[in-house]
């Protein structure tokens, strides 16, 4: 059975391509911003999450905190995909966040699919 990933990002164009580029390996389900996320992960359970940080509606540092608050498991599995902060709070979180989970774009679907099977793995070793 393929691992279960919430994939969240605004841009429709990025998220037909990455769920496209990812079904091999994952059974994926999408989001458009971190408020849709949170009404999915409150009726379905995931393996990972891998979210972009600049969102309208609540960001990728929004939706991680909520994990974390409501998830505490999957927010260890959550991996940040992004083009870099456009705020100074953004930046700060992003500079706390665990340097492991965060992939710059671009990035090539290789490197995303390994990032993606460490954050299903974490915390089963």
């Amino acid at each position: 059975m393929k691992p279960r990933i919430l994939l969240v990002d605004d841009e429709p164009m990025i998220r037909r391509t990455l769920a496209r580029a990812l079904a091999s390996k994952f059974e994926v389900t999408v989001a458009s911003d971190g408020v849709t996320a949170i009404a999915i992960l409150e009726t379905a359970e995931f393996d990972a999450v891998m979210t972009d940080l600049e969102m309208p509606n609540l960001g990728g540092d929004g939706l991680v905190a909520w994990l974390e608050l409501h998830r505490p498991t999957l927010a260890k599995k959550a991996v940040v995909l992004t083009g870099g902060a456009s705020t100074g709070a953004r930046a700060v979180w992003l500079s706390h966040f665990d340097k492991a989970r965060i992939l710059l774009k671009p990035c090539t679907i290789d490197v995303l699919t390994a990032s993606l099977q460490r954050a299903c793995r974490r915390g089963d070793e």
